[in-house]
């Protein structure tokens, strides 16, 4: 029977800690106030803001389907939205190990394709996985668009690092 995380009403298992992890250190990077960010934690919301000069809104938790999906519906963590295009995040508390390094799963970078391709509007998706960081792994397809994974990983020194990863990442995107 699961049970729940000390201190995190609600929070069952340790992949739904580190999915708000993620959602904090994202919100962090945004500039979000205390309020937005704990609208984006506990339900399904969307606020909106500006992110150096640019406006945008970020959403938590939003199903896609008919109409916004060419195929089934997908739900990504967070979704930034900008100029009518999108940029998806999702947490996933995974690794895959190997003699050299450990990096996000194979099948989770695939999901990371769906998303971008199945989901009308989307320029890119990141896989957050808890890697040593700060690391990233980007593939740009031929439209400029990306796919790709940020090691973000609690309890590491470099949560600025972290931070400033992530703000890199959107940079990029409202630039695309």
């Amino acid at each position: 029977h699961a049970r729940e995380v000390p201190g995190f009403t609600g929070v069952r298992d340790a992949a739904a800690l580190y999915e708000r992890w993620c959602a904090l250190t994202v919100a962090g990077a945004l500039g979000l106030d205390a309020r937005s960010t704990l609208e984006l934690l506990y339900g399904r919301a969307r606020v909106e803001r500006r992110f150096e000069g640019e406006a945008i809104a970020v959403e938590s938790q939003r199903t896609f389907s008919a109409g916004e999906s060419y195929t089934l519906s997908f739900r990504p963590d967070l979704t930034i939205t900008a100029r009518g295009r999108r940029l998806h995040l999702d947490a996933k508390y995974r690794l895959e190990t190997g003699r050299e390094s450990q990096g996000v799963p194979r099948d989770e970078i695939v999901k990371m394709h769906a998303y971008r391709d199945a989901i009308l509007g989307t320029w890119g998706s990141y896989a957050l996985y808890p890697g040593e960081g700060p690391r990233e792994e980007r593939h740009v397809a031929p439209d400029g668009g990306e796919v790709g994974a940020l090691a973000l990983r609690p309890g590491e020194d470099a949560i600025g690092a972290q931070r400033v990863q992530v703000m890199a990442l959107v940079r990029r995107f409202l630039r695309g």
